[in-house]
């Protein structure tokens, strides 16, 4: 199992925040993410190895996260994902101010049984609602929606059933 560095996430983070953050209407790079309150990512199973999702992923956390969903506001990342992800990525819930650590992450459990996956899905939906409540909007990306090979899978299944509700 890859460890994930808390160090270095942070501060791959923070280089994706401020890109963000310091977007203008003139920059054909950044203007994309005016006024957006918070970006989702969305990834399925291991049927899509080259995906945007993925991407964002290895960058920030040097590992492939499947079947995930991540929430990325300024000021919070928020991961939905198996109780095997989390304990991957229970290190990065210790705020560390030393090495910059300023965004908090919360790590929401998808388990097996109905009633703790939907207080999961509820707290993520929570958060998206409160994200666009002042007008923002909300960025997305989703790998591969559907295969022709594999089809949509479980797991984007029930995504899609969650920001359908959404």
């Amino acid at each position: 199992m890859s460890e994930v560095n808390p160090v270095l996430f942070h501060r791959r983070l923070r280089k994706l925040l401020d890109f963000w953050q310091n977007a203008t209407a003139g920059d054909v790079e950044t203007r994309r993410f005016l006024n957006t309150g918070g970006l989702l990512f969305v990834t399925g199973d291991q049927h899509h190895l080259y995906s945007d999702t993925l991407t964002i992923h290895r960058y920030l956390l040097g590992i492939d996260l499947y079947l995930t969903l991540t929430f990325i506001t300024p000021e919070k990342v928020t991961f939905l994902c198996s109780p095997h992800q989390a304990k991957k990525l229970k290190p990065l819930e210790k705020i560390n101010k030393s090495f910059g650590a300023d965004v908090t992450v919360s790590i929401l459990v998808k388990s097996s049984h109905p009633g703790p996956t939907t207080k999961a899905v509820n707290k993520l939906i929570l958060a998206m609602e409160n994200t666009v409540q002042d007008g923002k909007r909300l960025g997305s990306c989703t790998n591969a929606i559907f295969d022709r090979d594999y089809g949509v899978g479980e797991e984007m299944s029930f995504y899609n059933q969650l920001l359908a509700s959404f």
